[in-house]
């Protein structure tokens, strides 16, 4: 039996408009320190709070997902 996720990945990219994007070795560089006061707020927390979640679930056969998937959670509020 055999696991994949192709299509849950492809219905995330399409649906955050980031089809185009590149593979990376490295999905998040762990020196980056993000902070809730940098950069501009989430128009939609609902959306956000929903893509955290596809992301969560992914992590399950995309382990190297758990580090950016943990970050970006914390900004959940």
């Amino acid at each position: 039996m055999v696991i994949s996720q192709r299509n849950y990945v492809l219905d995330i990219l399409k649906e955050t408009s980031m089809m185009d994007c590149k593979i990376a070795d490295c999905p998040m560089d762990p020196n980056l320190k993000l902070m809730a006061e940098q950069g501009e707020t989430f128009s939609d927390p609902e959306r956000y709070g929903k893509l955290v979640g596809k992301l969560i679930y992914l992590t399950i056969t995309r382990v190297y997902l758990s580090f950016v998937v943990g970050v970006v959670s914390q900004f959940m509020h």
